[in-house]
């Protein structure tokens, strides 16, 4: 999974805890139940204010953080208990939340996001937009409009920053040749690769994973 931001302000900071799920498997909780909780409802946009649980949880961060470095006994059962409880804190939040998007989100805003989804799902097959608006039960011509009016970007320009975020992890996180990277992106030839990867960038793979 990529994560990435987008002109952060000076004070932004982000804390983030990865584990695998096998982690949370040696206490004695359900497989279900750990399903549900690393599951996050995908029916709404997963934001929500952090005023009513942001320090409560900020400070089982820190404490999960104290037992890693100190690693007195039972540090990671106690690790366990602290991240089951901060995804309950998230999924409790992304509940709340869930009942104000199904009140509030409009059309437009519920086609954009679920277009979102759809290219996180399928931008290495699906280049034409036409591909997602018929998945979607609209016309091309409509969907554009939506996403023009609802983001400023063209639908397109949102296919093609995904296409480049993986481009780039590729060339940056892997070994790989740009020919290799090139067809594992679904590109028909190298040199397709490459002019796109430049219009996007303004220089080539092989300099962008020089730098």
């Amino acid at each position: 999974m990529i994560f990435s931001t987008d002109q952060p302000s000076d004070d932004f900071e982000v804390i983030q805890l990865f584990f695998h799920k096998s982690f949370l498997q040696k206490i004695f909780i359900k497989d279900e139940i750990i399903n549900e909780l690393l599951e996050l409802n995908t029916n709404y946009p997963p934001v929500f204010m952090l005023a009513d649980s942001f320090h409560k949880v900020l400070q089982k961060f820190k404490q999960i953080g104290r037992e890693i470095e100190n690693k007195t006994a039972y540090h990671l059962d106690v690790s366990r208990l602290l991240t089951v409880e901060i995804l309950y804190e998230y999924n409790r939040a992304c509940e709340y939340c869930l009942l104000g998007f199904q009140k509030n989100m409009n059309r437009n805003y519920q086609l954009t996001y679920q277009f979102k989804k759809m290219v996180d799902q399928h931008f290495l097959v699906w280049r034409s937009i036409g591909n997602y608006a018929e998945s979607l039960g609209i016309t091309a011509k409509h969907l554009t409009e939506v996403i023009k009016i609802e983001t400023g970007q063209t639908a397109l320009q949102i296919l093609h920053e995904r296409l480049l975020l993986e481009s780039q992890y590729l060339l940056k996180h892997t070994s790989g040749s740009i020919k290799e990277c090139a067809y594992l992106l679904g590109f028909d030839t190298p040199s397709y690769f490459t002019r796109f990867f430049k219009a996007q960038t303004g220089i080539s793979p092989q300099a962008y994973r020089a730098q």
